[in-house]
């Protein structure tokens, strides 16, 4: 949730994707003068109105919303003349303030933060949940501006001041300050009286758990094995029995320290804190959250807050009383939000998954802290331990939730069918050394005279370990203000104690670790000279410890980095191999073989190593050729290391796909990089003036440092041996020279069939782009017809179908038409122009380009990709390239003849991979999709290509409109793939088949912002392809800002276009060189919609 409210703006439309891993599913932005409210969603309750911000029903009232209001269905009958908008679970607020004032905050059973706008009066009021299960933060700027942020760095950098919103307040707009609305008995920390009745515990926590079932998508519990969720080793024996014993579906993810030190900057920019305690437990769960989002997960339930309110943390061994116990579980629970409550949040928001805590829940607190804390008090001679009478409330000898020796606190009833965990895998068997050793490494970046000056670089908070001064180190350098270091808290801790409770023992004052193995005398694996604390370890016990793990140093450390800009194209797990000087670094989208093919690949010796973005659709095939190599993964790119120790580099002609890659060759240092045939999959090459290389799928993700880097060519390869590209794909119709095979529809249609199943391999929910034209139509059409028979119809019995469109457009008319006719689930997107004029920047630097067609076209993709990728989605199929390859650009009606026909198909197949493949590839992959486009597949090309052209031409006057001879392929009139008017239905370019007026809104926005002194000066500023129109010079402003480099400049195509043919065409018509436009309509005197110059001029 990105939530502002404010007097002035100037960045709020740009900076509203800054959350956007919060809510990845849409966003939405609210304007009532110069008050703003910006959200990005995540849709758990009713996806598919619940968009915000939401309104009242005369829309005086708007509210943006982050969290979950539970007991929404029991509201909304107390309001019954209200009329609601969504079933969205928070749709209920705005009504609630109509009918109660701000004084309805109290009534919101849930997990939440909100501001409020009152358009009546401009008045707003903010608000943050009881215990701050839900992060916020608020900032004032010197102008009066009142901001508001889940997050620190969704806060104007301008901001004077800002802090944490504090949790059970309220801030209102007329009084410009705080007031607690969430005023519990146990606040006051008088000590209760309340007699210990375990069934009235059991069934308030059965309650709260029960409340948290709410959600419309799937759905998992953390389950570590413990009364609480900290992750670990020691819990994986625990977890795994107690999953067998529910009879959960369990998932046991491992990973490396080197995968968690490698996390540490990442885990501070989200978690936005240098707490050492925060960042050791926010580590292992950022990188378990990544996981289970990968699984299409949306919700977890997890255990937080049941240490704090029974006392269960090692050092309430020590409590001298009741009295001080219970004082210390108040302070403990008050601070929640600065501790497990922003890790909990944070780390799974940072992959868009919401976690809810049964234990923060309001009123079991409400009971859980009336109990006398007598009851809660650990008694070893009495068999009293830790948390015994949260225990005790769930040994049932009837119906026992756990065995026994298993009784632990499991969070969700026997019928949930998901279970998550986390482990720590290590060579060692001794977890408790390697943990110790990891840390020093981590403290090995810090030397021993940075130390001595930290309570002058450091003043607040000083960090009195090597650990914790690395971590603010990293702090510091994402969030400079003195502000954002002020949110952190501080003072001594023992076991995650309070500063007070450090009396409780006098040993404990010089063992000031957070780590519960700190409580000396109480944990099994206290602390002990095997395992000694960073602050005590010298440089030459560091020097002595084995390198099992890298120390991030510079050139890892730049790696990790420039791989993190592309985590869209890949959110399901990342993965870094390093041999020398060379390192593969890969972000996964997890399509085939989930579980076990993270990248990097190796061969059987780990002496080839190959990291790929695609998919190899023959890899079964491929695998028979292979009988002497032994995998290990099921993953289709598995093949291609084998491939390559088997046949050398020759092997990439083998490979049936789409792909980039870059193979490493250990045992000579060697290195190649190849691209698919037509370039689907989008990739770069740079070099640096230290003799670096550098491999990118996008510009971003390329060094900054490179002295030079272009897009590299399709159907090319790279070779460290030869330094140079050599051409891997030489098809017949690459020469240009005409064919002559006779027109076959059977053939023609067989090929593309084939082309379409082989795509259906997939071990996720996958779907069709369905516009309602010739070529989605037929691909949707033989997607459900073959759909049965394949692999992947275990991942839905219907076909999925998705459109996007203005309202009223032509594409949301015949899609709907196409989808009802084949009986697909059909999913139909709106959006306004205003939504797509907002995104325009995020699309540019995520497509990478300033054409303005593609920027056109790619602008609904982006919106539609993020809606279906939020259904849980990961792979569409599309149908790019069928223009390109029968010539169905409406300008093709004006071709001479045959040769100039087919010479022009040839240059736009070449030209695919900057343009439609470019969308298609960057479009999806912003959010984490996979365009899959049987057009391109290469056996079909080979087939379309060879036809003599002739058969391909366009001729009214016999009844031939473009692209007949595919649409004669599939006029079948016993078993028909599409209705007669559909498979005829006139070509509509994406970007206008989505409604007319989204160009015409674009150019008139353009208008606004390019004026015309800048147009007489752009062949000055923009030398290489001079923007000619002022939508051109809008969007290449907005290109130069992002990527400033000149190399960036370059892989853009430039030259004369009507209607999107190559420059060679204008010729064809005269009138086409005065109306260069890309859209489909200025195709003069074809389109039956064609521009009227004088109604619709082109700027």
């Amino acid at each position: 949730m990105n939530l502002r409210i404010l007097s002035s703006i100037k960045y709020v439309t740009a900076d509203k994707y800054m959350l956007k891993h919060r809510g990845p599913d849409w966003s939405g932005l609210y304007q009532h003068g110069d008050s703003y409210l910006a959200h990005q969603r995540l849709a758990i309750v009713d996806p598919a109105s619940g968009d915000q911000p939401l309104f009242n029903e005369d829309k005086s009232v708007a509210v943006t919303v982050n969290g979950e209001i539970y007991k929404h269905e029991e509201l909304r009958k107390k309001l019954v003349n209200h009329k609601f908008r969504t079933g969205s679970d928070c749709d209920v607020i705005a009504h609630l303030y109509e009918e109660y004032g701000e004084d309805f905050v109290d009534m919101l059973d849930g997990i939440f933060s909100f501001v409020l706008l009152d358009t009546s009066d401009n008045s707003f009021i903010v608000a943050r949940d009881a215990i701050g299960v839900t992060s916020l933060y608020i900032g004032w700027g010197l102008d009066g501006s009142v901001w508001i942020s889940s997050e620190m760095k969704g806060l104007n950098d301008d901001c004077e001041h800002f802090e944490s919103f504090p949790p059970g307040h309220l801030y209102t707009s007329k009084s410009r300050g705080f007031r607690r609305w969430y005023n519990p008995p146990w606040f006051s920390e008088s000590i209760p009286s309340v007699p210990y009745d375990p069934l009235v515990l059991r069934r308030a926590f059965e309650n709260a758990v029960i409340k948290r079932l709410m959600t419309d998508v799937p759905f998992g519990v953390l389950l570590s094995g413990g009364l609480d969720s900290s992750l670990g080793s020691p819990d994986l024996k625990a977890a795994k029995e107690v999953a067998d014993y529910l009879g959960t579906v369990h998932h046991e993810f491992h990973f490396t320290v080197q995968d968690g030190i490698d996390a540490i900057e990442d885990v501070i920019y989200h978690i936005e804190t240098y707490d050492v305690t925060t960042i050791r437990a926010s580590t292992p769960m950022f990188l378990m959250s990544r996981k289970i989002k990968s699984l299409g997960v949306k919700m977890v339930i997890s255990g937080e807050g049941s240490d704090e309110i029974f006392g269960g943390y090692l050092y309430f061994h020590k409590a001298p009383n009741k009295e001080e116990l219970h004082r210390e579980t108040c302070h403990k629970i008050k601070a929640l939000h600065q501790y497990d409550c922003l890790r909990a949040n944070k780390a799974t928001s940072a992959w868009g998954l919401e976690a809810r805590v049964p234990f923060l829940d309001k009123e079991f607190i409400n009971v859980a802290m009336s109990i006398d804390p007598e009851s809660k008090m650990i008694k070893k001679d009495q068999g009293l331990i830790e948390k015994w009478i949260l225990r005790k409330a769930f040994d049932d000898e009837e119906r026992p939730c756990l065995p026994k020796y298993l009784l632990i606190l499991t969070l969700v009833p026997k019928s949930t069918n998901k279970s998550y965990l986390m482990t720590c895998s290590t060579s060692s068997t001794d977890k408790k050394n390697n943990l110790a050793m990891a840390l020093v490494i981590v403290g090995s970046m810090v030397t021993d005279k940075m130390m001595l000056n930290a309570s002058y670089i450091f003043p607040h908070n000083t960090p009195t370990t090597k650990e914790a001064y690395y971590y603010r180190m990293i702090f510091e350098r994402f969030f400079p203000q003195n502000s954002a270091r002020l949110t952190v808290p501080g003072g001594a801790s023992v076991a995650c104690s309070t500063a007070k409770a450090v009396e409780w023992d006098v040993a404990w004052k010089n063992n000031l670790d957070p780590s519960g193995r700190a409580a000396l005398g109480v944990h099994l694996s206290a602390y002990d000279a095997e395992a000694p604390l960073i602050s005590n370890v010298p440089s030459k016990v560091i020097d002595s410890i084995p390198r099992m793990v890298e120390v991030p140093g510079t050139k890892r450390a730049r790696v990790l980095e420039l791989s993190r800009r592309l985590k869209h194209r890949g959110p399901d797990w990342s993965g870094l191999y390093q041999h020398g000087d060379c390192y593969l670094a890969h972000q996964r989208l997890a399509i085939v073989d989930p579980n076990s093919g993270d990248q990097p690949l190796f061969n059987e010796d780990k002496s080839v190593v190959v990291t790929v973005n695609g998919e190899i659709y023959n890899h079964e095939q491929l695998r028979k050729k292979l009988v002497n190599h032994k995998f290990r993964t099921g993953s289709d790119c598995d093949v291609i290391s084998h491939l390559y120790e088997e046949y050398g580099e020759d092997f990439v002609d083998m490979l049936d796909g789409i792909f980039s890659f870059v193979l490493l060759d250990a045992r000579d240092n060697s290195f190649i990089v190849a691209r698919d045939a037509i370039g689907i999959t989008s990739l770069y090459i740079g070099w640096g003036l230290d003799g670096s290389i550098w491999v990118s799928s996008e510009l971003k993700g390329l060094n900054d440092a490179c002295e030079q880097f272009e897009s590299f060519p399709p159907g090319h390869m790279y070779t460290s041996k030869s330094r140079g590209l050599r051409r891997w794909y030489n098809p017949p119709w690459f020469s240009d020279s005409i064919p002559s095979v006779p027109y076959d529809p059977f053939v023609l249609r067989h090929a593309l069939e084939n082309a379409v199943i082989k795509r259906l391999m997939t071990e996720f929910p996958f779907g069709v782009l369905l516009s309602g034209g010739l070529d989605s139509s037929l691909i949707a059409s033989i997607t459900a017809r073959y759909l049965a028979a394949t692999k992947a119809a275990k991942y839905g019995g219907k076909l999925h179908s998705f459109c996007i469109g203005l309202e009223d457009s032509p594409d949301l008319k015949a899609a709907r038409e196409v989808a009802d006719y084949l009986g697909t689930v059909h999913h139909e997107f709106h959006f306004t122009i205003q939504d797509g004029i907002d995104a325009i920047e995020d699309v540019i630097y995520h497509i990478e380009t300033y054409d303005v067609t593609t920027i056109r076209a790619s602008t609904p993709m982006f919106l539609m990709a993020r809606k279906i990728k939020s259904l849980g989605v990961k792979m569409l199929i599309s149908g790019e390239g069928a223009d390109e390859v029968f010539g169905g650009y409406l300008y093709f009606h004006k071709a001479p003849n045959k040769e100039e026909f087919h010479r022009e198909t040839c240059r736009k197949i070449k030209a695919l991979h900057q343009y439609d493949c470019l969308r298609a590839n960057k479009a999806t992959s912003a959010w984490g999709l996979e365009a899959r486009v049987p057009f391109l597949d290469k056996e079909f090309l080979n087939v379309a290509m060879s036809i003599d052209p002739e058969s391909k031409m366009i001729k009214k006057d016999e009844g031939r409109i473009e692209k007949w001879v595919l649409r004669k392929a599939f006029d079948d009139e016993e078993r028909p793939y599409l209705p007669k008017h559909i498979l005829y239905r006139q070509k509509e370019q994406f970007s206008d088949g989505v409604g007319y007026s989204w160009i015409d809104g674009l150019k008139a926005h353009a208008a606004d912002h390019v004026s015309d002194k800048l147009m007489v000066n752009a062949s000055c500023i923009f030398p290489h392809n001079t923007p000619k129109t002022k939508e051109a010079y809008y969007y290449r402003m907005i290109f130069e800002r992002f990527f400033p480099q000149n190399s960036a400049r370059l892989t853009v195509p430039g030259g004369a276009s009507v209607a999107c043919s190559t420059a060679k065409v204008v010729e064809w018509d005269v009138a086409w060189k005065n109306n260069l436009d890309p859209s489909g309509r200025a195709a003069l005197g074809v389109h039956l919609s064609a521009y009227a110059m004088c109604k619709s001029p082109v700027l």
